[in-house]
């Protein structure tokens, strides 16, 4: 009986996802072989995937714990780095994230940005004014 409640709770989906992404990272990361025309040949085309840069993670007061984390799963898998701003909703879990992320991933990949309307509005210009910038997921 407990294992059904933590597989549907927010830490069960976070854990679904995280092996998820470890089973599949070795897929995500391979060249992928492309289609070209005859007109080139003998050539062939590779894709190689690449990070994209920045990602802007803002939580919701709903889920705090499972909004924040699966989207920092797949940014982290992907190889960008994350800013993370915990809705300021559910301040425990905000100073929760902020004190546990750092401790168990890499503090130069994740910063977690804890806050009010006024750190919002400073999120707010990033999305605005970044052009590295590429996910936004939450409440904008």
């Amino acid at each position: 009986m407990i294992y059904i409640y933590i597989s549907f709770s927010q830490i069960g989906i976070v854990k679904n996802s995280v092996d998820q992404a470890l089973s599949c990272i070795d897929q995500w990361m391979s060249p992928k072989k492309g289609w070209l025309p005859l007109l080139f040949f003998p050539p062939s085309r590779t894709m190689l995937p690449e990070p994209l840069g920045v990602v802007l993670i803002l939580g919701s007061w709903n889920f705090p714990i499972s909004l924040i984390l699966d989207p920092l799963i797949g940014a982290l898998s992907a190889g960008n780095t994350v800013m993370l701003k915990p809705s300021e909703v559910a301040p425990n879990c905000a100073s929760f994230l902020a004190k546990i992320i750092p401790v168990y991933l890499d503090p130069k990949a994740i910063k977690v940005t804890e806050g009010g309307k006024e750190v919002s509005k400073c999120v707010d210009l990033v999305v605005y004014c970044h052009d590295g910038l590429k996910f936004v997921t939450g409440i904008v």
